[in-house]
Parts: structure tokens; C-alpha cells; sequence
């Protein structure tokens, strides 16, 4: 296994400990066993427990398929694992201690604009990886493919907010259609950036 597939595989399997931590911590939280309070984290993180589980649910899957595969000695699988961890983990810092409400990274930047500009960017990265890698597709259709499976994808997650705080009194839109454009917004911002930067590497090398 080369230096970068471990450092990424390394990534993922910290990932998975951290999450299956603090499911753990929902379940002594659930209980009263443990105040959310003394640890510094919001109890919202309640509301959150689902969609932690979830996550949970993913990466002992994935984790299970790669060892049962040895995908994890594949540079461009153990990648898009890792690209789909970051995610999860700014995600799981937002809710869990409240970065999601701080009035702006140095008062410029929302935590949750910079997720939704983050999150499609990997995206598109981890997408175009597999398609030009693993389904062995030209690179200058893997550019289009991914950057507009991407901003479905962005779309969708939107729509899922919606939902979520509609049918599970979730808090996830506070600021209602300004807060889904804005992120919708900066998403295809993020999708933009990995389509000019990737483009632009692609036309100095002269691939297509």
C-alpha cells in the first residue's frame, strides 16, 4: 500500500471511530447518563442522532466491502471514501458543536457557506476520479459528468433539508428560501472551481 493510500485509508478508518464515538455519546446523552452541556456540545445534536446512524451504517459497509475486497489497497477507491469522510466530518462538527450557528468564520464566512462550498468541490473531485480511473472514461466528459452529477446531488440535499425539518422538526433551514439559495449558490460555486481548475490542468497537459 503506497504512502498516499494509507494517509487516506488511515483518514477514513479515524472517520469511522470518531462517528461510532460519538453515536455512542447520543446514546449516554439519550439516557441522561452524560450532559451534552459539559462537553461543550449543543443539544441539537439530538435531533442529529439519525442522520449520524446513518452515517455509521455507511462506513461500517464500506468498511466491511473494502476489507472483504482489498479495495483498500486501491489508491482511487480509498480516495473516494476519504473525499466522502471529510464531508461527513464537517458535517458532524457543524451539528455537534454548533459551528453551524457561530456568526461567521473571521466574521466573513458562515461555517455552514463553507460546507456547502466544501462538499460538492469533493464531489466533483471524488466523481471525477471514478469515472476517468475506474469506468475509464475520456477526461474531458468525466470534467462535464461530474461536475453535473455534483450539482444534482447539491440539489437533492437541499430538497432533503426541506423535508427533514418539515417532517422530523429538524432545524436545518433557519433561514428559509435565502438560506436554500444561498447554499445552493455557493455549492455551484465549489462545482465551478473544480470545473475551471480541473479544466485548466486538463488543457496543460493537453488531455482530453
Amino acid at each position: 500500500m503506497r504512502n498516499r493510500t494509507k494517509i487516506y485509508w488511515f483518514g477514513f478508518i479515524f472517520s469511522c471511530i470518531v462517528h461510532f464515538g460519538l453515536l455512542l455519546l447520543c446514546l449516554l446523552f439519550s439516557l441522561g447518563i452524560v450532559s451534552p452541556e459539559s462537553l461543550g456540545i449543543t443539544k441539537y445534536l439530538l435531533d442529529y442522532t439519525g442522520r449520524l446512524t446513518a452515517i455509521v451504517v455507511i462506513n461500517s459497509l464500506l468498511l466491511t466491502l473494502y476489507f472483504k475486497k482489498k479495495y483498500y489497497k486501491d489508491l482511487n477507491l480509498v480516495l473516494i471514501v476519504f473525499l466522502l469522510n471529510v464531508i461527513f466530518f464537517l458535517d458532524t462538527l457543524g451539528n455537534f458543536w454548533g459551528w453551524y450557528d457561530v456568526n461567521g468564520i473571521f466574521a466573513v464566512l458562515w461555517f455552514d457557506d463553507f460546507v456547502h462550498f466544501v462538499a460538492p468541490l469533493l464531489i466533483s473531485i471524488g466523481i471525477f476520479r471514478s469515472l476517468v480511473n475506474i469506468k475509464q472514461y475520456s477526461k474531458g466528459i468525466s470534467l462535464v459528468l461530474a461536475s453535473s452529477i455534483s450539482f444534482g446531488i447539491t440539489v437533492l440535499w437541499e430538497i432533503y433539508e426541506y423535508w427533514s425539518d418539515r417532517l422530523f422538526s429538524t432545524q436545518m433551514l433557519k433561514g428559509g428560501i435565502d438560506d436554500t439559495m444561498i447554499d445552493l449558490s455557493v455549492g455551484l460555486l465549489g462545482i465551478f472551481v473544480f470545473y475551471f481548475v480541473f479544466g485548466l490542468l486538463l488543457k496543460k497537459r493537453g488531455d482530453n
